[in-house]
């Protein structure tokens, strides 16, 4: 449940930061993929 939440996320945060900050959803990227590898 919890990746398919991520997934949902980082697709939603893609939109809202593509066009104004890539640092943010560099970072939330990031954030995910430690999610997903522990």
């Amino acid at each position: 449940m919890h990746q398919r939440y991520l997934g949902k996320v980082s697709k939603e945060a893609k939109k809202v930061y593509s066009n104004n900050d890539k640092g943010l959803i560099f970072q939330h990227l990031k954030e995910e993929i430690k999610w997903l590898k522990s």
